[in-house]
Formats: C-alpha cells, structure tokens, sequence
C-alpha cells in the first residue's frame, strides 16, 4: 500500500482553499443518441483503494489549530522533523505526545502507524480506527475520508456503506478530491445510498474539474451515455480527450476514439479546442474545466 501520512508544518489560522468547482456550457443535443463507449469498469469496485490518490499526493493544503494547542505543534513539528530525516522511532512519542494533546495531524498519522505497524508499533487495526476518528471528529478531512474507506472495505470496523458515505459526505463537504470522486462511485452503484446517475454525475464533474483523470473518464463516459446528464458528445469527448492526454488513462484513450466514430469532423475539432484552452487554463494556474459550444 502505498504511504499514506502527513507531512507538513503547522500554520497558525490559515484556512484551507478549495479549487472552485465551474460548470461547463453550451447546449446539448436535442436527442439522445445510442452511443456504444467503452464503460468504466470501477463503478463495480468501490472497495478498490487504487482508484482513490493517496495522502502523500494529496496533502493538507495548510493546518488550523487552536491556540491552546501550541505545545502539541511543537512537538508534531519536531516529530515530522525527526519522520523525515528517517527517524521514525524518536518521532513516534511525539506524535503520541502531541496526538494526546489534541493535535488531529497527529492523530491521523498515529492512526495511520498504528494500522501499518510502523515507529516501533505493533500493528493494531483497532488503534489505527480510534485514533482516525479522534482526528475525523475534529474535522481532518483525510481522517474522515480514511474512515470512509474502512467502512467500506469493513477493516477495524463492521463494513458498513452507510456509515462509510457518511463519512466521506463530510470530507467532500471539504472540498477534499478523493472523497468527492468516491461519493461520486456510491451514488453511482447505489452503496449506502439509492443509485442517483444525476447525483453521481454531480460529484465525478466536480472531481474531474479538479483534474482527476479516472473522474475526468467517468464524467466523459457519462456525456457520452446520457447517464445523469444530458447526452452530449463535445463534452464527452473533451473530458475523455483531456484524462488520456492528463493522465495517460488508456480506458479514456480507448472511449474517446470508440466515440470518434459516432462524431461529425467539426464536433471533434469543438472539443479539440475546449482541451487545448482547458490545459491552456491549467498552464496558467487558473481553475480548470472545459468550456464548449454545441455547433
């Protein structure tokens, strides 16, 4: 598995920002047309943690602890130094020091260590599951989504889709981009919640704007389909086109030419050119979606 953990030093009163979520435009087809795409397999999976990025690609932006707090930074800091530099035995009292005191980073990487049996710990998955929840109750996003997680696959805890989404509608409510991509494939096979294509469709857009490639294949797959939003080849084409070239996803690669086929040249040329401003856009820094014209 890769390493899941937090790194980082804390910063006082700094808020975290969340990549604003745009919507794409132009008009849709009129009629749905019955398309034959290549579909996502991984909606039949959602107990596969491979779909989801790790925390060390996906850090917490910045940290907000409380003032009386200031003791337990210090020593979270020192044992991130201490983590770093290979030490991870030294580090680990004081993360348990710091974890004690509140500190919910620290929580969540003792959880984390106490579920790979990492710094001298014995593994205990039990251990791992309290002190996540410690660090989700405080409202640490990537302790919350990693509950979501454990319900789903029913590790230290009874699987449980319910409680799962629960916890995962909480990190998304954060704008954390692994929990929506995940609300996105509940909704889409109905676990813990009634099956919503509408719904579904809502969160994979807002994942793939935030340039995830295995949403962005989704939301493409979906245009495509007319599953939960209304059929519209440009777009669908534009985000297949955007995850193969983004991400290098072959399913992406493969749709997007299976859909080719079913296009006019000057629909095609339409979302060659959303791609190009869409990656033109994320050069830039700005926030990334397609925006189209239905000729």
């Amino acid at each position: 598995m890769q390493r899941q953990f937090i790194f980082g030093t804390i910063i006082s009163y700094v808020g975290i920002i969340a990549t604003g979520c745009g919507t794409t435009s132009g008009e849709p087809p009129t009629e749905k047309t019955e398309l034959t795409v290549i579909s996502p397999d991984n909606t039949s999976n959602t107990n596969s943690t491979a779909l989801l990025p790790t925390l060390e690609t996906n850090l917490t932006a910045a940290l907000n602890p409380q003032p009386s707090l200031s003791s337990g930074i210090a020593q979270f800091n020192r044992a991130l130094e201490l983590e770093k530099s290979g030490k991870v035995a030294e580090a680990t009292s004081l993360y348990i020091n710091a974890a004690d005191q509140n500190v919910r980073e620290a929580q969540y990487n003792l959880g984390y260590m106490y579920e790979h049996g990492e710094g001298a710990l014995q593994q205990d998955i039990s251990l791992a599951v309290l002190w996540y929840r410690k660090a989700a109750d405080q409202g640490l996003p990537e302790a919350q989504h990693m509950l979501g997680i454990l319900y789903t696959e029913g590790r230290g805890v009874e699987e449980n889709y319910l409680k799962a989404i629960q916890w995962y509608g909480k990190a998304a409510a954060q704008h954390y981009l692994p929990a929506e991509y995940q609300m996105g494939l509940l909704y889409a096979v109905g676990q813990g919640v009634e099956a919503s294509p509408s719904i579904a469709s809502k969160w994979m857009l807002k994942a793939a704007q935030k340039d995830l490639p295995e949403a962005q294949f989704q939301i493409g797959w979906r245009y495509a389909r007319g599953e939960g939003v209304e059929q519209d080849v440009i777009k669908a084409y534009t985000w297949l086109n955007i995850a193969s070239l983004r991400g290098n996803h072959k399913g992406a690669l493969e749709a997007k030419r299976d859909l080719m086929r079913h296009m006019k040249p000057d629909q095609v040329t339409a979302a060659q050119e959303a791609s190009a401003a869409y990656f033109k856009n994320r050069k830039k820094g700005n926030p990334s979606h397609p925006r189209v014209t239905t000729p």
